[in-house]
């Protein structure tokens, strides 16, 4: 029995060799449906993914909320429910952004901009935006700065690394604000080196014509004995098991919230959006694609009439028949099949290098489980029914009618 199925089976696919050319058409036709369903489906999954990649990194309990002095009731009001929560956690920070600090080290051209940001002595940790966290150079998460002394950004201590006080320590001067709108300088010990922004550029000074960079400085409640909360954008950062209710609670008091859950709630609203609009094309592409497997296959057989009646009028059993062209229909969609999964991965290269090269973006190749399986049930059924239904067009071919014909 096996040896004879093994035999059928070679036999098949000898005759797809040699009927090469009847199968070409059906071939092509397999090859360019499948691949554009199956690269349509990779680059939506891809796209989605890479637009929102970023907050996937980022823990669904962290929110953020910005607001400014005139809304300083409403955060206090949010911040005395978040306290009443549990398992919740939140702290307010201050930044002053586009600070200048002129002359900072040797081997700079221009001046280095800072931002500065506030915060308290010991907090669980630090977002630059929702998808950028502060990580210490030890690898830390926990931020500590207190007293006079500052955090600054891997870029920045890279060129102040050479200015140190008497006592051999590495400071910097930072004009802070005050209340009467001035700015007073205060020097900063530095105690420690976090990571860059990731966003963090390079503009040109229009005065000047000076090349300027932007870094990050992390400096403590204690360095503003009057309070900063009346003069710097100001935001809570918030960690929380409950992330939808606090959400809720902050827009309820008219701040502005976001969240990497939020994110991510968009980008699975994304996903089933995406669905609904691959389910038409895919049932549109299956309906053409049906029409034209079953002409491709009809004609093949028309070609192939007489071989059927020359075989079942040697003892060749009806059932012999339907199982060769059966095995014949498996395996040319088969090949068909793998030829298109090179297609599209050859062409999702392609995108991707484009990414690469023409817009400068770091672009992840993804596919969604939901994708994996609409190509393998099209795959499957396409294979089999159109396998069988070849099979069974073979088997009524009427061999007196076709030998008289030859």
């Amino acid at each position: 029995m096996i040896k004879s199925l093994i035999r059928i089976i070679k036999d098949a696919g000898k005759m797809v060799v040699v009927n090469i050319r009847e199968y070409a058409l059906l071939s092509v036709t397999i090859i360019i449906s499948f691949s554009a369903l199956g690269i349509y489906m990779l680059y939506t999954d891809s796209s989605i993914f890479n637009e929102y990649k970023d907050a996937l990194k980022v823990s669904s309990k962290v929110a953020f909320v910005s607001y400014g002095r005139e809304d300083k009731e409403k955060a206090k009001a949010l911040e005395n429910s978040i306290a009443k929560m549990k398992n919740s956690y939140c702290y307010i920070s201050g930044e002053m952004s586009g600070i200048e600090m002129a002359g900072t080290g040797k081997g700079f051209s221009g001046s280095a901009v800072v931002n500065i940001h506030i915060i308290p002595n010991n907090v669980w940790g630090y977002y630059y935006d929702i998808y950028n966290r502060v990580e210490m150079k030890n690898g830390n998460k926990n931020i500590s700065v207190k007293g006079n002394s500052a955090i600054v950004s891997e870029g920045l201590y890279n060129i102040i690394k050479d200015r140190k006080d008497g006592n051999g320590d590495l400071y910097l001067k930072l004009p802070i604000a005050t209340r009467n709108g001035e700015s007073a300088y205060s020097q900063f010990l530095v105690s420690g080196i976090c990571n860059d922004y990731d966003l963090e550029g390079t503009f040109y000074n229009d005065k000047s014509s000076q090349k300027n960079k932007y870094y990050e400085v992390f400096i403590s409640y204690d360095a503003f004995k009057e309070g900063f909360d009346d003069y710097t954008e100001l935001k809570m950062s918030i960690y929380t098991d409950q992330v939808k209710e606090v959400e809720n609670m902050a827009k309820d008091l008219g701040l502005n919230v976001n969240s990497a859950l939020s994110e991510k709630d968009s980008m699975n609203e994304q996903f089933i959006a995406s669905i609904k609009v691959r389910e038409g094309i895919t049932i549109g592409l299956l309906f053409l694609l049906g029409v034209n497997l079953l002409s491709c296959f009809s004609n093949a057989l028309n070609e192939r009439k007489f071989e059927v009646s020359v075989r079942r009028s040697i003892g060749a059993s009806r059932g012999n028949v339907i199982f060769q062209f059966f095995a014949e229909g498996i395996i040319v969609m088969l090949v068909d099949i793998l030829i298109s999964i090179a297609t599209i991965m050859i062409s999702m290269c392609g995108i991707k290098l484009y990414k690469w090269f023409a817009e400068y973006q770091v672009w992840s190749i993804r596919i969604t489980s939901y994708s994996v399986i609409t190509l393998v049930i099209c795959s499957v059924f396409l294979s089999l029914f159109f396998s069988v239904l070849f099979a069974v067009m073979s088997s009524r071919v009427e061999i007196v009618k076709y030998l008289k014909c030859e």
